[in-house]
């Protein structure tokens, strides 16, 4: 199992819930990731004064492994993501694009030479992410994301990879119906695997919330 797809899926997610709390004054600055609750790896959540994501850093056992930088345009759109190795050297670029209420309905990811290594699509339902479809350049499809909602919050995420495995992650709220981690089933493991996010004074935009973690 490679832990690493996991949690860069779960940040997606992390902030959607945090709309629906009642505490708009704090923002999640960092997701750590648990193997039988051992801290397996973290992800660190930096933004800037307006409250938008501009970096977010990826560590195993301390060490930097991989960041991602964030750019926008002039109506606070994300537009592009540029993802780099500890050194500094560029792995891959993700292009967002919106429909025309302003969601964005798909990604697409290229490498340094600018060659397309996929694509993604998403579904909505009353402005809820619905389902995420995720190809490889003609047409095929290799793995697909589905959410189930129950009282307006994410009940269910439900993660397939095509012929390999399928996870389930549960969203874990505190007493303010704040997101604060996910409990993980893997079809290919029976180890307890669990997710915890750290909250940190500040504001979050909503455009960043509802554009970056969906």
């Amino acid at each position: 199992m490679k832990l690493r797809s996991v949690y860069i899926i779960l940040l997606t997610f992390i902030l959607s819930s945090v709309l629906n709390g009642s505490d708009i004054n704090t923002r999640p600055c960092e997701l750590q990731f648990y193997v039988e609750s051992h801290l397996s790896s973290t992800v660190k959540i930096e933004y800037n004064k307006n409250g938008y994501v501009i970096k977010m850093s990826s560590f195993s056992s301390g060490r930097l492994t991989d960041y991602s930088r964030y750019k926008y345009n002039p109506e606070n759109r994300l537009m592009l993501e540029r993802s780099y190795d500890p050194s500094g050297i560029l792995i891959k670029t993700r292009r967002y694009y919106y429909n025309e209420t302003g969601l964005i309905y798909g990604e697409e990811v290229y490498s340094p030479q600018e060659i397309l290594l996929e694509y993604v699509r998403i579904n909505y339902t009353d402005n809820k992410i619905d389902k995420v479809s995720y190809y490889k350049p003609g047409n095929i499809l290799f793995q697909t994301i589905d959410f189930r909602y129950k009282n307006g919050l994410t009940d269910l995420i439900i993660f397939n990879k095509t012929d390999k495995y399928i996870m389930i992650m549960k969203p874990v709220y505190d007493e303010r119906m704040r997101l604060i981690g996910h409990n993980i089933k893997h079809s290919n493991t029976d180890v307890k695997i669990e997710t915890k996010y750290i909250y940190e004074e500040g504001y979050a935009s909503e455009e960043t919330i509802r554009l970056i973690f969906r």
